[in-house]
């Protein structure tokens, strides 16, 4: 049974692989998200918004509008055990699964709290966002995946920098932006501290 909306917590991260802008570190999100993930805190906050596992999802259940089917099924699988149900999304992704401004603002304040994980540094972010989309590797957890990565050229050409920083600039100041308009109160934790 769905919690109630006042039990209902999204966490919105900034990062291209999880919510809001890209490459917002994955170790230090995953150490972020590991506390908030308490039952407490933030429900199990997955991707929810991915058009991917949206798509799939309809695919799946033969329905094409997934948006009340797809929000009720989440909220009664993906609740931790007192309530709560938390989303990581990025900005991008809201927008590509829930087009029209007013359809995402009524989903956004269908929840309470949101939590924004960003960087400081957006120049190194754009660096880190170009060589995730040349390698198509989001974490290098693991030793060899972070040589492969280390290994792999990518471009840092003028055009490619100021294309990739223009992008995480968006990403950065949208989510922000959408909740300030809906008058929605929000953290912002950084991935540099």
């Amino acid at each position: 049974r769905p919690p109630p909306a006042s039990r209902r917590t999204p966490v919105h991260t900034t990062a291209e692989r999880s919510c809001g802008s890209p490459e917002t570190g994955g170790a230090a999100r995953r150490s972020s998200q590991r506390s908030l993930r308490s039952p407490q805190h933030a429900g199990v906050p997955h991707e929810y918004l991915n058009p991917n596992f949206v798509k799939a999802f309809a695919r799946r259940q033969n329905v094409p509008d997934v948006s009340r089917v797809y929000w009720k099924f989440l909220e009664t699988r993906r609740c931790s055990p007192n309530g709560v149900f938390g989303v990581k999304a990025h900005f991008r992704q809201l927008t590509k699964v829930v087009r029209e401004p007013d359809a995402q603002a009524h989903l956004l304040k269908r929840f309470d709290k949101f939590v924004i994980i960003t960087r400081r540094n957006a120049v190194a972010q754009a660096l880190s966002h170009l060589k995730t989309k040349s390698t198509y590797v989001f974490n290098t957890e693991d030793a060899a995946t972070l040589a492969r990565v280390r290994s792999t050229p990518f471009s840092t050409s003028t055009a490619a920098v100021a294309e990739a920083l223009a992008h995480v600039v968006e990403q950065n100041t949208a989510w922000p932006r959408k909740l300030r308009e809906i008058g929605a109160d929000f953290i912002t934790l950084y991935y540099e501290d």
